[in-house]
């Protein structure tokens, strides 16, 4: 599969990398190609001199999990082997780094992307940003997310603000996240740390965050093995897939994709639900003929359009078509 850059913004300022995750949908699912990419960005930015820092962000939200658009699909034991492998390298890809990586969240940062910004050096976040691991709840494993969070709240979050904060820290903040602003100043706050950590001597940093990291990564090499049997028996049961069509639909009706017919937006048929009539005459009397408006003539090419579209376009279809029977039967 192609690394693929194309769902990632990235801007080098002054040294920082800054690299936003841009996929089409503002919630930032991570699909297959966006793992394989962010790797690719990652190891290239660890070899590169004129990148001494990183940040990643999301824009107006983190990231919302995986892709569930792949993961409905999958079927096999094989699959799910390879994608959580695919998961396991892209959180170690942050903790390889060994330049600092600052993790800037707000909005959604759920599952995938909870445990990607865990992997940061330095965690940035708006007051209001969701931080949500539902897995379990939804008939998915959690073993990456468990093992994190046991790990971070363990002590290493903690350590983390003492050393890479370089200032003293208060008993009640928060290991996960180091520190909170105003949703405006999330990316303003995160460079500001970016560039303070830049200036570390780099010998010192790099060795440190090796060893910090190492404690990380043989952890997630351990669990890997036993993720797999345990997403393999989540994900095959099919126990997660009402959770994922019911995300997916609506994800589908906040798109709002407007059909055309005819190079027409289908909303004009739709919205338009009266007859057009023509005056006849018979027997010299006059009357008024019902015509079927355009949309009903189309209703068979529309209704195979609508297959996958949102239902409620489709309940307005079937009322249209109800109403337009009725006054044709009124027209006789």
């Amino acid at each position: 599969m192609a690394k693929d850059h194309q769902h990632f913004l990235t801007e080098n300022k002054d040294g920082i990398l800054v690299v936003t995750f841009n996929h089409s949908n503002k919630h930032n699912p991570f699909n297959e190609k966006m793992m394989l990419g962010l790797v690719d960005i990652l190891q290239k930015a660890n070899t590169d001199e004129t990148v001494r820092a990183i940040v990643l962000t999301g824009g107006e939200h983190f990231c919302v999990g995986g892709d569930f658009n792949e993961v409905q699909k999958m079927s096999t034991a094989e699959e799910v082997d390879a994608w959580v492998k695919r998961i396991a390298n892209s959180y170690k890809a942050p903790l390889t780094t060994y330049k600092p990586v600052i993790a800037a969240a707000n909005g959604f940062t759920i599952g995938f992307g909870y445990q990607l910004f865990l992997t940061a050096d330095y965690r940035i976040a708006a007051h209001d940003t969701k931080f949500l691991m539902p897995e379990l709840e939804k008939g998915i494993a959690c073993t990456f997310g468990a093992t994190m969070l046991a790990h971070i709240l363990g002590g290493i979050g903690r350590m983390q603000g003492i050393i890479y904060g370089s200032s003293a820290v208060k008993p009640s903040e928060d290991s996960i996240v180091h520190i909170y602003v105003p949703k405006e100043q999330v990316i303003e706050r995160a460079m500001l740390e970016a560039k303070r950590l830049a200036q570390f001597p780099s010998p010192s940093f790099s060795t440190t965050k090796k060893l910090i990291s190492s404690w990380f990564i043989k952890k997630l090499d351990e669990i890997t093995p036993d993720s797999i049997l345990a997403h393999q028996a989540a994900i095959l049961s099919r126990s997660a897939q009402p959770h994922f069509q019911k995300i997916l639909h609506l994800n589908h009706r906040q798109a709002s994709p407007v059909l055309s017919i005819n190079s027409q937006p289908m909303r004009s048929y739709v919205t338009n639900i009266r007859p057009a009539t023509t005056t006849r005459y018979a027997h010299g009397f006059p009357f008024q003929a019902y015509h079927p408006p355009m949309y009903t003539r189309h209703l068979p090419m529309i209704t195979s359009q609508l297959h996958d579209s949102n239902s409620f376009v489709t309940q307005m279809m079937n009322r249209a078509k109800n109403n337009t029977i009725h006054l044709l039967k009124r027209a006789k």
